[in-house]
């Protein structure tokens, strides 16, 4: 597989990029707990980060995608009520 590293063109290298990560977040893209709150457990594998997102994602049943946005809503300091950050 390559790495952008590997182009010598940054913006080959940037569209490789975005055409990866698009592919990936297809593969979990219709996860089974699509759309469902979020339990405390969940979260706390999530920012456990022990696995890779896509182990995470086949464990709690969410798209990767989801799984790197609630990261990120948490690590910027939004609050969890109910499954759900507070905006």
């Amino acid at each position: 597989m390559n790495n952008r590293h590997s182009y010598k063109d940054p913006e080959k290298a940037r569209l490789m990029c975005n055409k990866t990560r698009k592919a990936n977040y297809q593969k979990t893209a219709n996860a089974p707990n699509k759309g469902k709150e979020w339990t405390i457990r969940d979260i706390d594998i999530v920012m456990a980060h022990e696995k890779t997102d896509r182990e995470i994602s086949k464990q709690i049943g969410r798209s990767v995608q989801a799984i790197q946005i609630m990261r990120a809503r948490i690590n910027s300091g939004r609050t969890i009520r109910d499954g759900r950050c507070d905006h």
